[in-house]
């Protein structure tokens, strides 16, 4: 039986200037903190370090903290087209509190950076008709205390890219039709 508190908080701050009609500049960040507190009222498991089975009364706490800092510009070199590319930083670091009974200290359990490149590109070629392109490349890695002390733990390396393609068009007055890939 576990009774668990989520606590989820999020700050941020941003400021936007408009060069020219045709282009605009973001530049922002926020902070974000989850926390998940497990008070286990009933544990079914042994903490003993010879269980092999510590595992969910294992965790008291843990906290996911991140730092972001992005710009954004957004082109507009024609009427109907519009231009958007974003880079955002990213600084996470996850810290778990284990359960008194195991013995254990508080740890950074990992800390992730992650570099988040992006372009969108919307087209309008006619007042009914909305085509939209999109393109993320994300590099990131995330570092444990392990990857310190063995070559057989590796710093992971999660760095991916997704695509997406929508369209909308208006058919009448109540009715759109919309095609996302």
């Amino acid at each position: 039986q576990t009774d668990d508190r989520r606590f989820f908080q999020k700050y941020s701050a941003g400021a936007r200037w408009y060069p020219s009609r045709a282009a605009t500049l973001d530049v922002g960040g926020y902070y974000k903190l989850n926390q998940y507190h497990y008070g286990n009222g009933l544990d079914s498991t042994t903490n003993s370090p010879t269980s092999a089975n510590e595992y969910p009364n294992f965790l008291a706490m843990q906290d996911f903290e991140t730092y972001d800092a992005n710009i954004r510009l957004t082109l507009r070199p024609w009427q109907n087209v519009t231009a958007v590319s974003r880079y955002e930083y990213q600084i996470s670091t996850i810290h778990t509190e284990p359960d008194p009974a195991s013995g254990l200290s508080d740890a950074e359990s990992a800390r992730m950076t992650s570099h988040i490149i992006a372009e969108d590109v919307s087209w309008i070629p006619w007042s009914r008709l909305s085509l939209q392109a999109g393109l993320n490349y994300v590099l990131s890695d995330t570092h444990t205390p392990a990857s310190d002390v063995t070559q057989a733990i590796l710093t992971a390396q999660n760095n991916y890219w997704t695509f997406n393609f929508t369209s909308g068009l208006v058919l009448d007055e109540k009715t759109d039709l919309s095609l996302s890939y």
